[in-house]
């Protein structure tokens, strides 16, 4: 069976940085399912599964624009040290959910 528009899709994946740095990975019989075509993953990856078979190996480049978007430093922000109440040390990486007037 090829993926086309419809098809249940599990997969097991390795994200990797141009580096080649590893910085997410499925875990072991956890792989991650999707329901082809309806946007449930970023469209450049979704694009280049179109007409893969089931057991086939396949390395993806998505590009920033296929992705989650190109970088816009206007919508970094500085969050004051005080705000991260009960973490120990902050470190590189670390992410955080935080609830504002407009909400999380």
């Amino acid at each position: 069976m090829q993926i086309a528009d419809g098809t249940v899709v599990a997969m097991d994946y390795e994200l990797k940085d141009d580096e080649g740095t590893l910085l997410d990975q499925s875990q072991p019989g956890q792989p991650l399912t999707y329901l082809h075509g309806h946007k449930n993953i970023i469209p450049g990856l979704e694009a280049s599964l179109v007409g893969k078979a089931a057991g086939e190996t396949v390395e993806v480049r998505v590009a920033p624009e296929d992705g989650y978007g190109v970088t816009n430093p206007s919508l970094e922000q500085v969050v004051p040290r005080d705000r991260f109440q009960g973490v120990e040390s902050l470190e590189v990486g670390m992410q955080f959910q935080a609830n504002t007037e407009q909400g999380p």
